[in-house]
């Protein structure tokens, strides 16, 4: 595979409700003469998802600085892959294999062998760098594409308008994040990502079933589901998820300082839920309104 693909795949997954019919994944938020709309993305997606709602599309043509968790274009950048791969690659010493426990080594192997994958070929791997990939290549032998996802889609659309495109985190400071942690953190990032393969097939449809009605309460039992069954994930959760709701929300109210009207799009678990991207805004005195 080569490494603008995977790339592709590490943000898909950095990245991956009763009825609210009439509605999408979408608000509006307000305040101080502040104009933004924040989306909820599903990264990867198939053709089947388009069109979108008229209001996302109205939204967007409306706005005048597209914001997103990283710039695509940034990470296709020749200097970001060698970095990635720095990050990704463990030293000779070193093996996945000697990091993680017999018994997630095993499961690993196992759910790798479903997909036609040798384990032994990604023995350098970090634990974490191997989870994006192995769920990467899941989505992908389902039939998802990186390049059918909502922040591709309106990425290129904005690459047409010569629409300026900002940042809430960058690529490489998502990646950072995952290298910082420790290995057993990285252990259970991999068995958080593997757990949550197991429900894939049966819960994707209610997913994108759930996005395309706006139903926020049913994307967030979604969501929820891997956790709930096992709440010794909850830890790492709240670090990769809440901890980033907080820094995105503080770099909105920046963005929003210049009195352009922009068009957000983040991951649609970062915008559902307690301690929301959402809810840290309403408590920096913004009105948000789900279109």
């Amino acid at each position: 595979m080569n490494t603008r693909v995977f790339i592709c795949f590490l943000f898909a997954i950095l990245c991956l409700l009763g009825p609210a019919l009439g509605k999408s994944v979408l608000w509006e938020v307000r305040g101080n003469g502040q104009l933004a709309y924040v989306l909820g993305s599903v990264h990867m997606a198939k053709a089947d998802l388009y069109p979108l709602a008229p209001a996302i599309d109205k939204a967007f043509h409306s706005a005048e600085e597209l914001v997103l968790e990283a710039d695509l274009g940034a990470m296709f950048d020749a200097e970001n892959q060698s970095r990635l791969l720095a990050y990704g690659l463990l030293p000779d010493a070193k093996s996945l294999k000697s990091l993680v426990s017999e018994k997630t080594y095993a499961y690993l192997a196992a759910e790798s062998k479903k997909l036609g994958l040798n384990i032994d070929l990604f023995n350098r791997f970090k634990p974490w760098f191997f989870g994006f990939t192995i769920y990467g290549l899941k989505l992908v032998k389902m039939g998802y594409k990186v390049e059918l996802g909502v922040d591709y889609h309106f990425w290129g659309k904005a690459r047409e308008k010569s629409m300026p495109v900002k940042e809430l985190e960058g690529f490489m400071n998502q990646m950072k994040l995952l290298d910082s942690f420790s290995f057993a953190e990285q252990e259970q990032f991999l068995l958080y990502l593997l757990k949550d393969m197991e429900v894939l097939d049966a819960a994707i449809d209610l997913l994108f079933s759930a996005w395309k009605q706006g139903d926020i309460k049913r994307l967030e039992e979604l969501f929820m589901q891997v956790i709930r069954e096992n709440p010794a994930l909850k830890p790492l959760y709240a670090k990769l998820l809440y901890g980033r709701n907080r820094k995105m929300a503080d770099k909105i109210t920046e963005l929003m300082q210049h009195k352009k009207v922009l068009f957000i799009i983040v991951g649609a678990a970062h915008l559902v839920g307690k301690d929301s991207v959402i809810q840290e805004l309403q408590t920096r005195g913004y009105a948000v309104k789900q279109l």
